[in-house]
């Protein structure tokens, strides 16, 4: 089940220390959107304002809130439905966390992620089903006990969405992943996902064939 939820959370200070010390164009962009964030200038700052940030924009959180359960409601696709066909589903409920943010953080544990506010739905919908997948396939890998260490893990993770999204749900207009993957990757992603999809080959077979 997906719980879409606007309380403050340690998750949204951490996207935000992120993008604060890794991406600087990033951070500048934000804070031109969001001028309260020019008043961090240390790690040690971000969660006294992004506090503040919450609160001043709380009913923008709380109707962005709404109107994405209301979009769940009404998506065409049972997503989580169609995913427990393919992958064992997560034990927990996964969470939407609706905040002011610039990064779409997860939780893989907690089995969390952010969302932002004023998303129309084609975006929503981009965003929520890229992160449901995730945890979809994060709890099979477990589950699998496949020997994978964690950068490749997380690559494939990322490399699947576009062709998964292709093969479940073809109507929607996909364009949320921002990674720039090498063209036989992305050839190989979509081939292999292809056939897990058919049944054809199981998922052991599946992320071997995608460490290649």
């Amino acid at each position: 089940m997906l719980k879409i939820i606007d309380n403050f959370s340690k998750q949204y200070v951490e996207a935000l220390a992120i993008v604060f010390t890794e991406s600087n164009k990033t951070w500048e962009l934000f804070c031109q959107n969001i001028p309260m964030f020019t008043e961090i200038n240390c790690e040690k700052d971000i969660e006294l304002v992004a506090r503040r940030v919450h609160k001043k924009y709380k009913n923008t959180i709380s109707l962005s809130k709404k109107e994405y359960e209301q979009w769940w409601t009404e998506e065409k696709y049972d997503v989580m439905k169609t995913l427990s066909n393919y992958f064992t589903s997560p034990k927990k409920n996964i969470l939407a966390r609706v905040c002011i943010t610039p990064l779409f953080v997860r939780n893989i544990k907690e089995c969390s992620f952010l969302l932002p506010t004023n998303a129309n739905k084609q975006r929503f919908y981009n965003i929520a089903t890229h992160e449901i997948i995730h945890f979809y396939y994060y709890t099979e890998l477990e589950k699998s006990k496949i020997c994978i260490d964690e950068d490749k893990a997380w690559y494939i993770s990322e490399l699947i969405i576009e062709p998964i999204i292709k093969y479940l749900f073809p109507d929607y207009i996909y364009n949320h992943n921002s990674y720039d993957f090498d063209p036989s990757d992305r050839l190989l992603a979509d081939k292999t996902v292809k056939l897990f999809i058919e049944k054809k080959i199981d998922f052991t077979e599946f992320v071997r064939r995608m460490m290649k």
